[in-house]
């Protein structure tokens, strides 16, 4: 069988005749992949911060480096103490950019970082050893902020807040806030100091109405304090519309592909969390057999009958903050011969 890509890698040399399977680390991806990546595997990355055996007196650690041509991310993997003798595998993630700022604990660590595309990986640069100093200074320092995650749609209207302990930290303090931006606005909702613990519950009633709300908190001893850490929470009350059936006509034909369209209209929120549509399929009229559900975020999807039969298809829509609309789409019937 002719390779999917031969077509065009025809067009680059009339000498390809056969393209191989490139397998990566295990994975196996078809030579389209590979001849379109390029091969970065004898490459190593430029570290720019921390250098080998650096000590950081901030628990927010900078790492920086001189982003690699043809890499689609970077593998950053931190361990404690060290990879030969690992008590601890902190982070193993892929991040886009050159730059990435990751709070640790007081402490000694080792990490490495390598380029990574979908068909090659480069060289690792690392291991290298950092130590986080335990400093009383909380100047420098900031609070990693666990829950709620940073700009969460919801339509709850109590929250547990917590976040990391910070080393030197006395008590805490929380704020709430109106708005998105933590930093530029001017109107507190809720303050509370001399937290000892690492989460706090404000009183109800804070989240009743719709709108956008960051919240923050800083960390202090007796001689000193950290910033805020921020993070952002938009409150959703608005339930989506409900979709109104457009096409196939009730009870048409086809021989097996057919394409479902419906209407949602516009969200009339304040806050307009992004909207799922929930599209069933089903082999009777009280959807007792679903056969196949979709998941899209347009107001169409395509779905291709293996068997002759009587079918009927329905949508419903639910946003990210967790509201559900009051009705279905109507019910409609699909006939393949």
């Amino acid at each position: 069988m002719q390779n999917s890509c031969f077509s065009i890698t025809a067009r680059l040399t009339k000498y390809l005749l056969f393209l191989p399977v490139v397998i990566i680390s295990g994975i196996q991806m078809s030579s389209c992949e590979a001849v379109f990546e390029r091969d970065i595997s004898e490459d190593t990355l430029n570290l720019i911060i921390p250098v080998n055996n650096d000590t950081s007196e901030t628990n927010n650690v900078q790492f920086k480096w001189d982003e690699l041509k043809g890499a689609s991310y970077y593998n950053l993997q931190i361990v404690k103490p060290s990879f030969s003798a690992i008590d601890e595998f902190i982070l193993d993630s892929n991040i886009t950019g050159g730059e990435f700022y990751f709070a640790l604990d007081p402490g000694s660590y080792q990490f490495q970082i390598r380029a990574e595309n979908s068909a090659y990986q480069s060289l690792w640069t690392g291991p290298y050893t950092l130590v986080v100093d335990s400093v009383s200074d909380l100047t420098n320092q900031v609070v990693p902020l666990l829950a709620p995650a940073d700009l969460l749609y919801s339509n709850d209207a109590n929250f547990t807040f917590s976040w990391q302990p910070v080393y030197s930290a006395e008590t805490y303090e929380f704020q709430l806030r109106a708005g998105s931006d933590f930093s530029s606005s001017g109107t507190i909702l809720h303050d509370a100091a001399g937290i000892y613990g690492t989460s706090y519950s404000p009183p109800a009633g804070l989240f009743s109405s719709e709108g956008a709300y960051a919240w923050g908190v800083k960390a202090l001893n007796q001689t000193s304090a950290s910033d805020f850490s921020d993070h952002t929470i938009y409150i959703d009350l608005t339930v989506p519309n409900s979709p109104a059936s457009v096409s196939p006509a009730h009870g048409a034909s086809f021989a097996d592909t057919v394409v479902l369209k419906w209407t949602t209209g516009a969200d009339v929120g304040t806050i307009q969390s992004p909207v799922s549509r929930m599209v069933e399929i089903s082999s009777d009229t009280l959807f007792g057999s679903i056969i196949q559900t979709y998941t899209v975020t347009v107001d169409t999807v395509q779905h291709v009958f293996t068997g002759s039969g009587t079918y009927w298809w329905r949508v419903y829509t639910v946003d990210q903050a967790g509201n559900t609309c009051t009705n279905y789409s109507a019910h409609r019937k699909v006939i393949i011969p």
